[in-house]
């Protein structure tokens, strides 16, 4: 795998990893704190619910029982004469009342009646209040320890439910009310609808007083039971709205992560590829050094990081390479082996394209003579002057190179043997008229040149195009030098004539 895809997969999967763990934790977090939340919420709604219930409850018993208390002896004889105390009242249709005896521990029954359970001291030492059902009728026991009675009140199931539906603030919530596992009234909710079935109303019912509000698999919330009466007081609500807040709030973490993740991993791919393709420039141009082509610059701009350290010593590297090795030292132009490489792909840029290619192959005049007189030195110093003709008439794409002693070869791509004739006489009267300077000596040099072109029949290789360039330059030669001759394919080798003015601007 290359660089650039250990980069992104790496930043993607630590990106993925990260938000995977994130979204995880939010999740559980917040489901955890949700639930524990709604609990309380919950049990808070219940009591409040309850205690609105029961000041309701207890305000229509308060005035029976100030009837009671007041009212003059015998008045209220039988349970028959307590008739007109419930006639104004909501809750009751009737009242009864018993002196304590006929309440022992267990049931009592009167006159095939009433089922009373068992009730027992509360926390003042007192008997609780109890809420109970004999037969298809619920009753409220209330205990009046003033004058030792019992009171039972029949309460109308319907104006209870509809007191404790006016107590409800829970949207959607449930109350369900209990003994041992059997209902006393109907399950009451919010808007009169039932919403929970009747696998949740029996898990409300036997849900044990000791439990810790939870969310069961039958998907509702239920709250601890509270103690109304004796009996169990339940709210029960449906999961799926307990939960519809922290579902949107779900949702949007799910979104925020996706747009985080999408955001997250171009972000990676961007930085893999900032960081992965410098080096693989830096790659490029070092295949492009082992292969002699020393002229592929990086392409890009470094910066201040460590990689773009790397790239500024790199392209340095690169062009004291280039100067090294592919670059005649004495001369400036480039050496013989980087010609060759360079020579080779032209012609197979020739060979493909079916472009033109031509080289003037250089020999300066006389060049023995002038070691001889005047010393090795100057005879480099004259090189030294061929070579800055060369680079001063050099274009782009062109190539001058030394060939081997006081001999030159100028490569020029894409161009024709009119072109290239007119750029070797450039060349050569340009030297011509230079007047070298060597310590106090001067002295002019001149030089012959052949041109030879390639011919895709006759010359498609380096050294067929060379030999006709070094066939013609023979030639300048012994026509008496200082002259330039271009090869003929038949064979004669005379001097080109002068190129047309076009040619020569």
């Amino acid at each position: 795998m290359k660089l650039k895809g250990k980069l992104a997969l790496s930043f993607g999967s630590l990106v993925a990893l990260t938000l995977g763990v994130f979204g995880i934790i939010t999740h559980y977090t917040f489901t955890e704190s949700t639930r524990a939340s709604a609990g309380e919420i919950l049990g808070l709604q219940t009591e409040n619910t309850l205690l609105y219930v029961g000041s309701a409850v207890a305000d229509e018993v308060h005035d029976i029982k100030h009837a009671l208390l007041t009212a003059p002896k015998g008045e209220f004889a039988d349970s028959r004469s307590l008739a007109p105390l419930v006639a104004a009242k909501v809750l009751f249709n009737a009242v009864y009342f018993y002196p304590d005896p006929q309440l022992p521990a267990g049931l009592v029954r009167d006159a095939g009646r009433f089922d009373l359970p068992a009730v027992g001291p509360n926390q003042h030492g007192h008997q609780e209040n109890a809420l109970f059902a004999s037969g298809e009728r619920l009753y409220l026991l209330w205990h009046l320890p003033v004058i030792k009675k019992h009171l039972i009140l029949e309460v109308d199931r319907e104006s209870l439910a509809s007191l404790i539906r006016d107590a409800l603030h829970q949207e959607h919530a449930t109350i369900i009310i209990g003994r041992n596992g059997t209902p006393l009234l109907p399950p009451v909710a919010k808007d009169g609808s039932t919403e929970v079935d009747s696998k949740g109303i029996r898990a409300a019912l036997d849900m044990p007083a000791t439990a810790q509000a939870r969310l069961t698999p039958v998907g509702y919330q239920y709250q601890q039971p509270r103690a109304f009466w004796g009996a169990d007081c339940t709210m029960v609500v449906p999961a799926r709205f307990l939960f519809a807040n922290l579902l949107v709030l779900k949702n949007r973490i799910l979104t925020a992560v996706l747009v985080v993740g999408w955001v997250a991993i171009w972000a990676a791919l961007i930085l893999a590829h900032r960081i992965a393709a410098p080096i693989q420039r830096l790659n490029q141009a070092t295949h492009d050094i082992i292969a002699f082509n020393y002229t592929s610059e990086l392409g890009f701009s470094p910066n201040g990081d460590e990689i773009g350290e790397l790239a500024a010593s790199f392209e340095t590297m690169r062009l004291k390479i280039k100067d090294l090795v592919a670059k005649d030292p004495l001369t400036g132009v480039y050496n013989r082996r980087f010609l060759m490489h360079v020579f080779e792909l032209a012609v197979l840029k020739a060979l493909r394209m079916g472009t033109e290619l031509c080289i003037i192959m250089i020999d300066i005049d006389k060049f023995k003579r002038v070691n001889d007189t005047y010393g090795h030195q100057c005879g480099d110093r004259v090189l030294e002057v061929v070579g800055e003709i060369l680079q001063a008439e050099t274009r782009k794409y062109d190539t001058p190179a030394r060939y081997g002693g006081e001999e030159f070869i100028f490569l020029l791509p894409e161009t024709g043997v009119a072109d290239a004739y007119t750029i070797a006489e450039r060349l050569r009267t340009t030297l011509e008229a230079r007047t070298i300077e060597f310590e106090g000596t001067t002295l002019r040099c001149t030089m012959s040149l052949g041109i030879g072109a390639f011919d895709p029949e006759t010359a498609a290789t380096t050294a067929a195009i060379i030999a006709k360039a070094d066939s013609a330059l023979y030639e300048a030669k012994d026509s008496g030098r200082n002259r330039t001759v271009i090869f003929s394919d038949d064979r004669e080798r005379m001097p080109a004539p002068p190129a047309t003015p076009s040619a020569e601007e």
